[in-house]
């Protein structure tokens, strides 16, 4: 019997500068001697894990073995595999991809922003490598001065040349007077514009998108939940006690005076057959 491994088999990829996390550190086969079979370095991850977010940077954590459990204490020398490596230096970019053999998709696109040793009295080393999405760049960014006049859409596009990132903005008309932004860091200035105009921020890979939200845009159904595929368990239930018979809603109408009262007819629950 033939299984689906579009759904039930994950899987996962990373990249790092541009280059597979698979044979090594820079594309090549780990192989220390003859003796020492090509190893995979996928192998090597213990864990792999993306939390995304909605007003600020999404995070991934890999954590590695600090060496190949199969061979001596330093298998590099005086060096650690992987701990040593130049390859998980602070700043370089990383991509991770998940999702099932077969139907991956890109998950995180961002940067390396702390790295954590741990030596345990059991077990192998291990290095747990962390990430943040390019978001994380407005919240280094200030900004030195007052903004020249100019429109939302103008605003999140000059912020995002800043960042090195693409804009992807709903074009907006109305050109605002000299605003006091001064000192404060583009993730706090495009916040404050988002709330004013009913928009959300936001960076995947790297684009900066300034948008109304989608459910106000589209009618239909963004995301769609299967059981025992998306949906891993769902549960429901039905009550028919201490159900309210009418709903009363009271207002006051100040074109046409005096207060309103509207009551709902009274609701009947079917009994199931």
């Amino acid at each position: 019997m033939a299984v689906d491994t579009k759904s039930y088999v994950p899987d996962f990829a990373i990249k790092i500068k541009g280059k597979p996390f698979r044979l090594g550190a820079d594309g090549a086969p780990i192989q220390h001697d003859k003796l020492t079979p090509i190893r995979d370095a996928r192998l090597d991850v213990l864990s792999v894990s993306v939390t995304e977010s909605t007003d600020k940077s999404d995070n991934c954590q890999i954590r590695l073995r600090g060496r190949l459990s199969e061979l001596q204490r330093f298998p590099s020398g005086d060096e650690l595999l992987w701990i040593d490596d130049d390859l998980f230096t602070e700043g370089n970019k990383i991509e991770i991809e998940m999702g099932y053999v077969g139907n991956r998709a890109l998950h995180f696109v961002g940067e390396i922003t702390a790295l954590s040793v741990s030596f345990a009295d059991n077990g192998v080393p291990t290095l747990s490598v962390e990430g943040q999405s390019l978001y994380h760049r407005l919240h280094r960014g200030r900004q030195d001065g007052p903004l020249e006049p100019m429109s939302d859409s103008d605003i999140v596009k000059k912020i995002a040349g800043q960042c090195k990132l693409k804009p992807s903005v709903e074009p907006t008309e109305v050109k605002h007077s000299t605003v006091a932004y001064a000192g404060k860091t583009f993730h706090t200035i495009l916040q404050d514009r988002a709330k004013r105009t009913g928009c959300e921020v936001a960076v995947k890979g790297e684009t900066l998108y300034f948008q109304k939200p989608g459910y106000q845009t589209k009618k239909s159904a963004k995301l769609s939940l299967t059981w025992g595929k998306d949906l891993l368990n769902f549960s429901a239930r039905l009550k028919t006690t201490n159900v309210p018979t009418t709903v009363a809603v009271r207002g006051t109408m100040t074109n046409k005076g005096g207060p309103k009262e509207g009551v709902s007819a009274t609701v009947n629950v079917a009994s199931r057959p």
